[in-house]
């Protein structure tokens, strides 16, 4: 049987250290609570990303039937492993990806997820050469 994947106008990637809240932001954002605790479901460390599509309403009034356009957007969880940090370069193209969202556990050291962020965005060549020519802004 293959896996139909539905079509989507942009993806967004999640980032960040193992343990740092992605897998539980994901869930969260696509309304995959724990009933009516409002509490994220418990979450295991992956090797592999997490993937989830949702429809985003845009303009200010949003839940009013207007002329908002729905985007469908694509969200990766990418898994925080330190091993599988040279495979998120490919994913952080901007021809791959709109947005970034890059996570931090505030409770922890953040020495980890800084050396992530610094080594797959800040210092990788490749990944600051093609967002610069593309029309995206890296910040």
């Amino acid at each position: 049987q293959d896996d139909v994947v539905p079509q989507f106008d942009e993806t967004v990637v999640l980032c960040g250290a193992s343990g740092a809240g992605k897998t539980a932001l994901l869930h969260t954002l696509c309304n995959d609570s724990d009933g009516d605790s409002g509490k994220p479901p418990m979450t295991t460390t992956s090797l592999v990303a997490n993937v989830a599509y949702m429809n985003i309403t845009s303009g200010d009034n949003a839940n009013e039937d207007s002329n908002n356009k729905a985007t469908a957007v694509r969200l990766v969880d990418y898994p925080g492993h330190p091993s599988l940090s040279t495979k998120l370069t490919s994913l952080l193209l901007p021809d791959q990806t709109a947005r970034v969202v890059f996570t931090i556990d505030a409770t922890k050291p953040v020495t980890d997820g800084v050396a992530i962020l610094y080594k797959s965005i800040f210092t990788n060549n490749e990944i600051r050469t093609a967002w610069k020519a593309s029309s995206k802004a890296l910040s």
